[in-house]
């Protein structure tokens, strides 16, 4: 594939605008954080720009690199107007340069993490497997009308919307009081990508969650996981698995001899960006004059790298599951709170924020150099177009935000933000209870330790903990639907034509789902 232009970069942020808008729109409507895929605006901006589809590539990865982020801190900024606090232009040109900082380190370092520790070629990144196929389609326009992957996903989208129209889609279906299924052949998809050697590993830990849902007898699988044996088992394996991989990391910086030159350089760099980085984040702490900075400057110096551990483990979970296991948005606040209990509310959603960015472009970054791997683009392609659009999309993506938090409809019928909402509320009693010396419910310190303990010992037999973890968070519903992919894929003969298959039936139900649910929320 030829190098990308200048192309790329309108198409890409053509279409993230698109989305953002969108998306942040429905997150604020409804809770609900569904993103259209990015390929298939690619292609249609494409084709009214009259561009060439070989850059169709280059324009997902511009899109993708930092929406997820954006979409996911939209909450957290909107729960800082929900605490009656108004950000002001100076806190907002405080606030960009501290987000870009984040996106942009968060890119450098995983980078150095993904040549040092994770060997792309090792992991089947489930989720994303869909998303390649129907790239090499979109790119190859002679033979993408005859291949599966297409077919199946306007076939999967024509049964998708008939299906819910005669209300069988999206409809629940109670086996038992604690096992609902929800007809999705998207999970069934993700399943058949997993193989059933990553799926026997999961089923350890649904058999553990639903011990635990019977003997506490939950009312409500919410509440199941934030039951204190389910929460801090959490907590324990994602703190295990991340460990390990910033130790490993470490380690290998300090005696490689392995590798490339190159390698070497982009360890050294992602080590320097990070050391930077907080030293940005306490400068800023330092000279700025708003109270939403108001913390010891030394707090971001403890703080990233406790936050820096729960993101890594984060990685591993989508490399191996395709699922999004973190607990750093109820974990973090609470640790902030410890070190420092003066600390403001609003402080801590900046700090969630900043953070987030940092994990979420990096894991992106991570997860864009895996697809270029697929199509021989090189890792230094993928990271120029990613840092680009982290620095531009992260701008253009808070101004969005900022638009959407001082419009009138905000916290009324037409935008109620009931993410934001749960979060400030949940923000509250934490804070109420530290203060009065009382940890949340869902914490129990000597779980923690022992599961911290067990992950440790996984690592060492080569089980991977976060594996483990996707089965104890996802319900029991969608692990049985994830079984009947995972049957698919055992007795399939044609495997590379059920995979073509699977993947339109993937990416076309999660077509439908975004289509419908942003229609709906505009519509209402």
């Amino acid at each position: 594939m030829k190098k990308n232009n200048w192309s790329s970069y309108i198409c890409g942020w053509i279409v993230f605008i698109m989305i953002c808008i969108s998306s942040i729109y429905t997150v604020l409507k409804t809770g609900n954080n569904v993103v259209i895929d990015s390929a298939l605006l690619s292609l249609m901006v494409f084709w009214l720009l009259r561009c060439k589809e070989r850059n169709i590539l280059y324009a997902d990865v511009f899109a993708r690199a930092s929406l997820s982020a954006i979409t996911s801190i939209a909450s957290y900024m909107v729960a800082i107007k929900i605490l009656k606090i108004d950000i002001s232009v100076y806190e907002y040109c405080t606030i960009i340069p501290l987000f870009v900082a984040s996106a942009v380190a968060g890119v450098e370092f995983f980078d150095a993490i993904s040549a040092s520790y994770f060997n792309l070629e090792s992991y089947s990144f489930p989720q994303q497997e869909p998303r390649i196929r129907l790239l090499a389609e979109l790119c190859n326009t002679k033979d993408g009308k005859k291949n599966p992957t297409i077919k199946s996903f306007f076939a999967t989208c024509v049964v998708s919307q008939c299906f819910k129209g005669i209300g069988i889609y999206a409809r629940n279906f109670n086996l038992c009081n604690i096992i609902t299924i929800t007809p999705s052949f998207l999970t069934s998809a993700v399943g058949y990508f997993i193989g059933w050697k990553t799926y026997l590993i999961m089923l350890f830990g649904a058999v553990y969650s639903f011990i635990i849902y019977i003997v506490e007898d939950s009312a409500s699988y919410t509440m199941h996981i934030q039951n204190p044996y389910i929460y801090s088992v959490i907590v324990g394996f994602s703190l295990a698995q991340g460990v390990v991989v910033v130790f490993e990391f470490f380690k290998n910086c300090k005696g490689r001899k392995k590798g490339t030159v190159s390698e070497t350089n982009i360890i050294k760099r992602g080590i320097l960006v990070l050391g930077i980085y907080i030293a940005v984040c306490c400068l800023i702490v330092s000279i700025s004059k708003s109270s939403m900075f108001s913390m010891p400057f030394w707090l971001p110096i403890l703080i990233i790298p406790f936050s820096i551990t729960l993101s890594v483990s984060t990685m591993k979970s989508i490399a191996e599951t395709g699922y999004w296991i973190s607990v750093l948005d109820d974990l973090l606040p609470i640790i902030i709170m410890i070190i420092f209990s003066g600390i403001k509310l609003e402080t801590i959603i900046i700090l969630v924020s900043a953070l987030t960015m940092f994990e979420m472009c990096g894991i992106y970054f991570v997860i864009n150099k895996y697809v270029g791997k697929r199509f021989n683009v090189s890792s230094i392609e993928i990271k120029k177009v990613s840092l680009i659009s982290v620095v531009l999309c992260t701008i253009t993506g808070l101004l969005i935000i900022k638009t959407l938090i001082n419009t009138n409809s905000l916290m009324t019928d037409d935008l109620p933000a009931p993410l934001a909402n749960a979060f400030a509320a949940q923000l509250k009693i934490i804070y109420s209870g530290i203060v009065n010396n009382v940890f949340p419910d869902n914490i129990n310190v000597i779980v923690i330790i022992c599961a911290f303990l067990c992950g440790l010992l996984m690592t060492k037999i080569n089980i991977s903990p976060m594996i483990i973890l996707a089965g104890v968070m996802l319900p029991f519903g969608t692990m049985i639907l994830m079984g009947i992919g995972v049957v698919i894929s055992i007795l399939a003969k044609r495997k590379e034509y059920i995979s073509k298959i699977m993947s339109g039936v993937a990416l076309g139900e999660s077509l439908v789902l975004s289509v419908n649910t942003i229609i709906g929320t505009y519509w209402s």
